[in-house]
C-alpha cells in the first residue's frame, strides 16, 4: 500500500476506507493493556488456526462508490494489512441500517446470516449512518437495545468472538440520502455509552 500514483489520484470514499483500515489495523495490534479490557490487543499467537474476522455495516463497509469495491473496500485493505494469518470477511449491505425498525434493516438481509455462519474469532461492526435519516432516525430510543440484540447474536457463536463497535464517519458537507453529521453527532455518546453497557472494544 503506497502512495497513489498522482495519474490515478483516489476520491474520498477510498481515502476514508484507507484511513478506516489503518486506524483499525492500529486499534488490533495497540500497545499491550490488561487481558479484561475489552478494547485489549489481540494477540495472533493465541490462535492455532487461521483467525476469522467479520467486518459488518453498510455500503461504508461492502465498499460501494469504489471503483472495485471488494479489493478497495476497507475490510480487503485490512484483510492485506494483517497478512496470512487472517482471514477478512466483508459482511457489509448497502443502506442497511443498525435500528430494526429502520427503514433497510442489517438484521432482515442476508449478510448477517453469511457473517453468522462465518464463524468469525473477531468481528468488527460500522453501522449508524443510515440511521441518520429522519424516517429511521425517530426510532432513536431504540437504537441501543437493537445494538445490544445485534451484538448478543455475534456473542452466542461458539467461537466466542472478540466483539468491536465503531463510531460513524464524519458526513462530509450536505450529506447524500438524508444523511446527516447532526444524526452522527446524537449517535456519538450513544454507542459509546453502548460499548460500555456491553464489554464491546470501541473504536473511534
Amino acid at each position: 500500500l503506497g502512495p497513489p500514483s498522482p495519474r490515478k489520484p483516489i476520491g474520498a470514499f477510498m481515502r476514508t476506507s484507507l484511513t478506516f483500515a489503518v486506524v483499525l489495523n492500529l486499534c488490533l495490534f495497540a500497545a499491550a493493556r490488561a487481558a479484561d479490557d475489552p478494547n485489549a490487543p489481540i494477540d495472533p499467537a493465541a490462535y492455532d488456526h487461521v483467525i476469522k474476522l467479520a467486518a459488518v455495516g453498510d455500503s461504508i463497509t461492502e465498499g460501494v462508490g469504489t471503483s472495485r469495491h471488494q479489493q478497495t473496500a476497507w475490510p480487503a485493505l485490512l484483510g492485506r494489512m494483517l497478512g496470512a494469518k487472517w482471514s477478512v470477511g466483508n459482511f457489509g449491505s448497502s443502506g442497511r441500517t443498525l435500528l430494526n425498525n429502520g427503514d433497510f434493516p442489517y438484521q432482515t438481509k442476508g449478510a448477517l446470516k453469511k457473517a453468522l455462519a462465518f464463524q468469525p474469532d473477531v468481528v468488527v461492526i460500522l453501522l449508524g449512518t443510515n440511521d441518520t435519516k429522519p424516517q429511521n432516525w425517530k426510532y432513536k430510543d431504540q437504537f441501543p437495545a437493537d445494538y445490544a440484540d445485534l451484538i448478543q447474536k455475534f456473542r452466542k457463536l461458539p467461537t466466542n468472538p472478540r466483539i468491536f463497535i465503531c463510531q460513524p464517519p464524519l458526513v462530509v458537507g450536505a450529506g447524500n440520502y438524508k444523511i446527516n453529521q447532526a444524526g452522527i453527532d446524537a449517535e456519538m455518546p450513544v454507542i459509546t455509552q453502548i460499548a460500555k453497557d456491553q464489554s464491546t472494544g470501541l473504536i473511534d
